[in-house]
Order: structure tokens, then sequence, then C-alpha cells
């Protein structure tokens, strides 16, 4: 996995110098910088073959995976990368100022991982795979909390809105949009005028002939 500073670009687009006047060098995972060597010189022709200009630089590679990587997604708010691929696993990265670094692997698809990304109100990561499942994984304690299964279709694609709780996920006859928890609490009206319901672990009752107002 790659990331990349764009600030070079955004510097040269407001007309400020860009970073093609002094490239500093490819980091690696350890914070070490290539200079002029040999992996620089690539890593600058790559950028020219993707961006069209050496602006943009290459920050950090992330190495870990041991098969190929299909996806990788920031976390909204804090400096966190997931990643998703072949070999089964979605893998947590933390990035400092000057390095990046594996935090934790999450094990438990038994296929390709097609897909990741973290919940946009919640500290979760969910992710989906080949294995015809949809994976939710809580990042604090690096657990899986719920799967999601779909008889006879892999899972390709996940989309979260940015303040509803919503998600989609592509898979091979189409698309399902889907929510992880209930917004209503669980309601049953009793005998006479009560009404049950449960809010966190505990289950209340609310009697309507002694409520007031």
């Amino acid at each position: 996995v790659r990331v990349w500073d764009t600030a070079g670009l955004r510097k040269k687009q407001l007309g400020g110098p860009g970073l093609d006047e002094g490239y500093p060098g490819m980091m690696d995972v350890n914070g070490n910088r290539g200079g002029t060597s040999a992996a620089a010189a690539t890593a600058l022709n790559v950028q020219a073959e993707l961006f069209g200009t050496n602006d943009v630089v290459v920050k950090y590679v992330l190495e870990g995976h041991d098969r190929g990587v299909n996806w990788a997604a920031f976390h909204p708010t804090l400096p966190l990368l997931a990643s998703a691929a072949d070999d089964r696993q979605v893998k947590l990265w933390r990035m400092s100022e000057t390095k990046a670094w594996e935090v934790d692997t999450l094990r438990g698809h038994a296929n390709n991982v097609s897909c990741c990304l973290f919940h946009p109100k919640q500290e979760l990561v969910v992710s989906n795979s080949e294995d015809r499942s949809i994976r939710v994984w809580d990042v604090s304690k690096r657990v899986g909390v719920q799967t999601f299964r779909r008889e006879g279709d892999r899972f390709w694609i996940l989309a979260a809105h940015r303040s509803q709780n919503l998600l989609a996920a592509g898979h091979d006859s189409g698309m399902i949009v889907f929510k992880l928890e209930r917004e209503r609490p669980a309601s049953a009206h009793g005998p006479g005028d009560k009404l049950y319901y449960v809010r966190g672990r505990e289950l209340f009752c609310h009697d309507y002939s002694r409520a007031t107002g």
C-alpha cells in the first residue's frame, strides 16, 4: 500500500512552489528517506506515470499483506488506515508525520477481502469478501462483532452514508442497503394500557393510564 502526499500539487495549483524543486525522497515504513537512491528515482517515474507530475510524492510504503491489496480507506478523523487484500485479512495502520506502522490484523474472512471502510459515526470497520459475507469489526477491541451472509453472491464494494445510519454493499446480483443497528427501540404493547420497550440492555414498561401530560 502506498500513501501519497499531494501537498506539492495543491501548492502548485495555488501558485506556491512545488515539490519538483527539491524532491525529498521516498519514505518507508520506518521513516527513512531514499534521497537520490534507485528507489527514489523509481518512485519519481511512477508518480509521473500516474499523475503526470512529480509534485505528488510517495510518503509511506506499507508492507505486510502476503497477496494483492484490493482496497484501502482512511479513517474520517484519526490517522488510521485500513486495507483489504487477497490474503483474507484486513490490516489496520497508524500514521504520524514521520512514519507509518501496522497496528493489527483482523482475521476471519474465508476468501479474498474485496473492500473495507471505517464507519463514519462509530469506531467500527466494515469489510466484505468473496466468501459471501460482510463483517463488522470493533476498532478499539480489534475483534469481529457482527457477520452478515448472503448465499450465492460474492461481495465486491462498500459505501457508507456520511450522516445517516445507512450502508450499501455491491454483490454479484446487485446491491443491498442496510443498517447496522435499530434506530427505534424494540417494543410491544402489553395487556391494558402498557407499552414494553428495550433501552440498552434493560426492559422498561410504560403505563399510559398513569401517565400525565
